[in-house]
């Protein structure tokens, strides 16, 4: 059930009222390496009631192992757009550490060029706030919507920035380390995302004006609350938690995010599908209740959701499979109960598991587990968990195969580093790893037996491969010594499984013709 602070809602409904009110400023937003990035599409329309001009540049995509290095082409198209809108504010976006030294870079260029303000946010500037701090002028913690308001209304007055909650502040007489305030009480009265072609632009070795994913976005990716109610080791969520004061967890109603669903379906033509990116989707029975009885009747298009093995429960997916749900994506990570536990801090059991995998089996449910390889602190037995685990599971399933990267300040990285498993250059923010390997690729060197035992685990799940061939496969002491021998029957697999799922959805006219041809390096690139 949602239940709501009145008192905070009006507050924060009067606040953005009175930082609506005046003159505007000029506001760039920079996006690294993220062209959906929802919430900056939240900020646009806020920004632009409260009377301010705002344009956004997203400079490079990222799609599965292909980041490469910006280029000075990169560069110079970036400082160029910039200086020709003479921006009063520029706010970098850093969603992930991977990216934070093309954040620096990229300050520098603006200080080199432009006579400016300069904030970083997002997740990689809220874990690591004292560092982030070094580069810009102010750092964002916590959510954004109502510091950048009272931050652009303070620019535009000329007013001091320096006592703004939620940032902190470089000035004359040091870092100034402001409060953070409680984060929206209601989500309801966030905007519809803005998706317009307005002021933006796309920066990959040419500039190309114009929203990057409005014409071959196909599946939508829409939030229906924010905030996790899990501290998983290896997750940021375990280190922004403390950051807020208040609620954390919080869900809009499904009136608010059915309105915002048939909005944003205007601005996007192509879209065949959506996927709620909600951390757990089924948390609340009786919204999901309420969402089942109302979706099919506003919304006819299939979903998917996030869920954790233990909330997936038969009798939710019943109703959410009648309301239009093909696919639920499962973060199961380990198969060893040992390793979720005691490595993870994850409560889901191999029970669970199997429990929830049969359910959304019975209902026709696509099922896609997440799952993290490379992991040292796992043994062989550990690994062949796993292996068995996923040979109990009815097919057909998929993977979303993660290799473990170690992020700055979580919980596992402070455990590996203090058994010294890894050294500070093994963190994501000097590493980098996640621009090559964030999905597992077999070519990817690692040790034997980790190939092994990553190289069965994805011959499961395939209904083409009998679950006795990928048993008798894995007592062969030949492939144990050299797991590289399998390696085209699994391409063979991605492009069987690219097939079986790809024709069916585009003469359904879930993915058009343009899109397919706009992303078939990527499926080549899955075959590697």
């Amino acid at each position: 059930m949602r239940r709501l602070n009145a008192n905070r809602v009006a507050e924060q409904k009067r606040f953005i009222d009175d930082m609506s009110r005046g003159n505007g400023c000029r506001i760039s937003i920079v996006s690294l390496y993220n062209t959906e990035n929802t919430s900056i599409r939240y900020f646009i329309p806020m920004l632009k009631r409260a009377g301010h001009q705002v344009q956004v540049i997203y400079f490079r995509d990222y799609y599965v192992n292909d980041a490469c290095v910006h280029t000075e082409t990169d560069e110079r198209l970036f400082i160029e757009v910039m200086t020709a809108f003479r921006p009063d504010l520029v706010a970098f976006s850093i969603g992930s550490s991977t990216f934070c030294h093309v954040g620096e870079r990229l300050t520098r260029c603006v200080r080199e060029h432009i006579d400016t303000r300069i904030l970083w946010g997002g997740v990689h500037a809220m874990v690591t706030p004292d560092e982030a701090i070094q580069h810009a002028d102010m750092v964002c913690l916590g959510e954004g919507e109502l510091a950048l308001l009272e931050l652009a209304r303070a620019i535009a007055d000329k007013r001091p920035v320096d006592s703004i909650r939620n940032l902190w502040v470089r000035t004359p007489d040091g870092i100034k380390q402001n409060p953070t305030r409680p984060p929206l009480e209601d989500l309801d009265i966030l905007p519809v995302p803005d998706y317009s072609d307005e002021n933006k632009f796309f920066i990959k070795n040419a500039l190309i004006p114009g929203d990057p994913t409005r014409d071959v976005t196909w599946q939508y990716l829409a939030q229906a609350s924010r905030g996790c109610p899990f501290s998983c080791s290896f997750c940021m969520n375990s280190v922004l938690k403390p950051i807020f004061t208040g609620r954390t967890l919080r869900r809009r109603s499904v009136d608010s995010i059915l309105a915002e669903l048939q909005a944003v379906l205007k601005q996007l033509p192509n879209v065949g599908a959506l996927f709620f990116i909600d951390e757990v989707f089924m948390v609340d029975a009786d919204w999901i209740d309420e969402f089942a009885s109302k979706y099919p009747q506003t919304v006819h298009l299939p979903f998917g959701v996030y869920n954790t093995p233990g909330l997936t429960e038969d009798y939710l997916l019943k109703k959410l499979k009648t309301a239009g749900l093909f696919e639920v994506e499962v973060g199961i990570q380990s198969g060893s109960d040992r390793i979720r536990k005691d490595v993870f801090h994850r409560s889901a059991t191999n029970a669970q598991i199997l429990s929830a995998s049969r359910a959304a089996h019975r209902y026709g449910i696509d099922l896609k587990f997440d799952l993290i390889f490379d992991n040292p602190f796992e043994t062989d037995d550990d690994r062949k968990d796993l292996f068995e685990l996923l040979m109990q599971i009815p097919a057909p399933f998929e993977f979303s195969s993660f290799s473990l990267v170690w992020f700055p300040r979580v919980p596992l990285t402070a455990m590996a580093l203090q058994q010294g498993i890894i050294t500070e250059n093994d963190i994501e923010d000097r590493s980098n790893k996640a621009f090559t390997q964030w999905a597992v690729s077999l070519e990817y060197p690692r040790p034997v037996n980790e190939l092994y035992w990553i190289t069965l685990c994805m011959l499961t799940g395939k209904p083409w491969i009998p679950p006795r061939l990928v048993r008798w496969l894995s007592h062969r002491e030949a492939i144990r010594r050299k797991p590289q021998i399998l390696q085209p029957l699994l391409r063979f697999n991605t492009l069987l499984r690219w097939v079986l799922k790809g024709i069916p959805v585009l003469f359904r006219g879930q993915v058009p013709w343009a899109i397919i041809r706009k992303r078939w390096r990527y499926m080549i690139m899955a075959m590697k």
